[in-house]
């Protein structure tokens, strides 16, 4: 060899170019302008402020023609005459009640229609008349109101069979309590039974006497023995005694006490 390395440099691929090539390819690539959104040929006939508006542009633009436009703005026209549109805050009162009639709400209570499911007119008529003032002030519609007034209803009837169940349960109860609370006085069933029958007796008596039956019988202590024990002890306490003299004259008694002054302390007198 002369030490020409003309012959190897012959067998070494030029790179240079290709890799010229490829750059200007890359950068020919990035200048690229993506294809530009043909104008719709009406926009000639628009003036220039408003077919160079982006606005304009993005929307109107998308249409291919004037047919298709104005087909595309009468939808959209007739879309919004039937949508809802939340009245202003100086709309007027016809304004908002058109609005919430449009939602369903009737224009007072009276166009409500609410069913009692069996129960009672009278029995539901305060909570009624309460619930379709909340429901009116509330704007429920007539289909809203029917929906909470069923749950209403029903929470009701629940209520009022728990009532009447505690009540039986009391009711039932009332005999063997009784006997337990008189049991430790009256060891001997036959006597404690009668016992239990002459204070039900004076409880009776005081009930009549006061007046307080209705009272005792709608709270429910018709059905407590303690009270009943109770009313009775007050009642034997209060029996008149064979005295002399009257209630208005009483005559001492021995021992210093006279009925006349006991029954005046009681009533007050």
């Amino acid at each position: 060899m002369n030490g020409d390395n003309s012959g190897i440099d012959n067998m070494i691929p030029d790179t240079s170019t290709e890799a010229q090539e490829t750059q200007e390819t890359k950068q020919d690539a990035g200048q690229i302008q993506q294809p530009q959104v043909q104008t719709p040929k009406y926009f000639s006939q628009l003036k220039k402020e408003i077919a160079e508006n982006e606005d304009v542009k993005k929307y109107a633009g998308s249409h291919a023609d004037l047919n298709d436009l104005v087909n595309d703005y009468t939808t959209s026209k007739k879309t919004l005459e039937n949508a809802l549109v939340f009245p202003g805050k100086d709309a007027t009162q016809e304004q908002i009640a058109e609005f919430f009639g449009k939602l369903g709400v009737p224009k007072d209570t009276s166009g409500y229609t609410l069913n009692n499911y069996d129960m009672k007119e009278e029995d539901v008529k305060v909570l009624k008349d309460s619930f379709l003032q909340a429901a009116h002030k509330a704007a429920l519609s007539n289909k809203q109101a029917q929906h909470m007034w069923a749950h209403i209803i029903a929470t009701s009837k629940a209520g009022i069979k728990q009532i009447a169940d505690n009540a039986q349960k009391t009711k039932d109860s009332f005999d063997p309590q009784y006997h337990k609370l008189m049991e430790k006085e009256y060891p001997v069933e036959a006597e404690r039974t009668t016992a239990i029958k002459g204070e039900i007796s004076l409880a009776k008596a005081f009930m009549q006497r006061t007046g307080i039956g209705d009272a005792v019988t709608k709270s429910g202590l018709i059905y407590n023995p303690a009270f009943i024990h109770a009313i009775a002890q007050e009642e034997k306490s209060h029996k008149p005694s064979i005295v002399e003299g009257s209630a208005e004259t009483p005559k001492k008694q021995e021992g210093g006490m006279t009925y006349g002054q006991e029954f005046q302390d009681f009533i007050g007198a």
